[in-house]
């Protein structure tokens, strides 16, 4: 499922104002075999399927994320380079280019990224 998000205009500081055509207060409701874990302003969302778990992690860049050059992912992926990373805006990532994950860090140090991201982007990675 491919969620579009938009954004107001004008205002401080960045939000989404709707999802999918769906304004105000959206819940997001798990469905069998799905968990979704919101932890500060990051939504985790996984899915088991034939033994496999999908994640899914949402992040919203800090100045210290932008300094570390790096966020942490809420667990290891089991193939690092089938990871899917976007900058949402933007268009898809292509790892060993623009990122790398080695454990739970996912990267940008040295990479294509490195330099382009500012506090406040949104990442959405998709991993297994």
């Amino acid at each position: 499922m491919v969620f579009y998000a938009t954004y107001p205009t004008g205002g401080t500081g960045t939000f989404v104002s709707s999802i999918n055509g769906e304004t105000g207060a959206v819940t997001l409701v798990a469905g069998s075999n799905i968990t979704i874990t919101p932890s500060g302003s990051d939504i985790t969302i996984a899915a088991t399927t034939g033994g496999t778990t999908v994640y899914t992690n949402m992040f919203t860049l800090t100045s210290t994320d932008i300094t570390n050059k790096h966020v942490t992912l809420t667990n290891a992926p089991t193939a690092p380079t089938d990871a899917q990373l976007t900058v949402i805006g933007g268009i898809l990532q292509i790892y060993g280019f623009d990122f790398t994950i080695s454990g739970t860090t996912l990267s940008w140090a040295g990479t294509d990224l490195d330099g382009f991201l500012a506090s406040g982007d949104e990442l959405f990675v998709f991993y297994y």
